[in-house]
């Protein structure tokens, strides 16, 4: 196993070299049209196709299995493609509240989780059991349940993303790496701040204790104390996680009632800060799920700057 791993990563050193770089970005920042990003694109390897989302759709599978071919064993990402899983549940749970088709081809489902789409879509609508992890399927039943008690699909929804990422959290605790675990408690820990932030901005705090996610570096009592206390000490929480600059740049931005875009991409400098360290990793899985993260991360910034120009040239 450790010589396949070593093999997988000196594959993946090669990929690395086709990540979009700062000038690349800034050449696709200044394309005139929707049109012109798109071929620009294919000069980064990205297959062209009429359909955006099918392009990024395509080239985050390929990605995957690229990394399952290296490794030749796919099963240390399976916690990786839970949150492609559970997207496609939320997708599926939106389509069935809301009445809508559950059509395969119109509706947005990923390609590259644990489970087909054609494979949980039955799961899911025959509340069928031994075919998906139980968690999975108590998941969205738990959800679907909140939905039927409220009427609010939002509310469902918030629910779903919360036991779903701490399922991640759970999967995340068997393996080795230090990276890994790492990587998804920061996450988490980005995650609860944003949500304590979109709270703050409502002026709705009833909530949040029952909405936090578990298993992240800052424990869920000490963000609900802080929260109810001050924004300041809300910041001071999170500093003992997440760096200093980060969190003051983002409460700055907050105050300055920016969009939570912009301050999840100024919390997100964690996350890029430790790939590029973990980077430098010379053997192992982590450098093999740094690229992986790395291009998951090119991917999301490829899709904000397609719909940015989208906007600005109609």
């Amino acid at each position: 196993m450790k010589d396949l791993m070593n093999y997988a990563v000196a594959k993946i050193r090669a990929k690395e070299a086709s990540l979009i770089d700062n000038s690349g970005y800034l050449r696709l920042s200044q394309s005139r049209n929707t049109n012109e990003f798109i071929k620009l694109l294919t000069e980064y390897g990205y297959d062209a196709e009429e359909n955006f989302d099918l392009i990024l759709s395509h080239e985050l599978s390929e990605t995957y299995n690229y990394v399952k071919e290296a490794a030749k064993n796919g099963n240390f990402l399976f916690p990786f493609l839970l949150k492609y899983d559970l997207f496609n549940i939320s997708v599926y749970m939106k389509a069935e509240l809301s009445g809508t088709e559950i059509n395969e081809e119109k509706l947005p489902f990923k390609n590259c989780g644990n489970f087909d789409p054609e494979v949980l879509i039955p799961v899911l609508r025959d509340n069928k059991k031994g075919i998906i992890p139980d968690t999975l399927l108590k998941c969205y039943n738990e959800a679907k349940e909140i939905y039927l008690n409220t009427g609010d699909i939002s509310t469902a929804q918030i629910h779903l993303d919360k036991n779903g990422y701490e399922y991640i959290l759970e999967n995340i605790k068997k393996t080795d790496s230090g990276f890994i675990k790492k990587y998804f408690m920061t996450l988490a820990d980005i995650k609860n701040l944003t949500f304590a932030l979109r709270l703050k901005r409502i002026k709705s705090e009833e909530v949040i204790k029952n909405l936090l996610i578990r298993g992240g570096y800052v424990e869920n009592e000490k963000i609900i104390k802080a929260f109810h206390s001050s924004l300041s000490d809300l910041s001071q929480v999170f500093k003992k996680s997440l760096s200093t600059k980060t969190v003051d740049d983002a409460f700055e931005a907050f105050s300055q009632n920016k969009m939570f875009s912009e301050i999840s991409g100024i919390l997100n400098e964690n996350l890029k800060n430790l790939l590029d360290k973990t980077r430098l990793t010379p053997f192992g899985i982590d450098p093999i799920m740094a690229y992986v993260l790395n291009k998951e991360a090119e991917i999301d910034k490829l899709r904000l700057m397609y719909y940015t120009i989208l906007s600005e040239k109609q």
